[in-house]
């Protein structure tokens, strides 16, 4: 199967940043998730992390906000504002080396 513009974009960028290899990794297994039965047990596992955030380590924080983005840029299903708003509030609970990654992965 071809790569599309995005997923070689990914590739690229993966052997220079850190955070990108993972959020490609991440990318291409949400694509997998499509059924509305794996979707909604995905989403529920976001929520359910983003809930445990006030207790997260740093390592767990970069996880969950690559996680987020890489859920919102890969499905339409993902495309929701709870995401965004999540992404964000995990992006203000990490310290500014991950800000700095997470900022690098997404371009946000």
């Amino acid at each position: 199967m071809e790569k599309n513009l995005f997923e070689k974009i990914l590739s690229v960028l993966s052997n220079n940043i850190p955070g990108k290899g993972f959020s490609n990794y991440l990318f291409q297994q949400i694509q997998h998730v499509t059924t509305k039965q794996d979707i909604e047990a995905f989403s529920k596992e976001l929520k359910e992390r983003i809930g445990n955030i006030e207790i997260a380590n740093q390592f767990e924080l970069l996880n969950l906000g690559t996680a987020l983005y890489a859920a919102f840029s890969s499905q339409r299903e993902y495309k929701k504002g709870w995401i965004v708003d999540a992404y964000w509030k995990v992006y203000n609970k990490c310290n500014s080396a991950n800000q700095t990654i997470l900022t690098s992965v997404s371009g946000w």
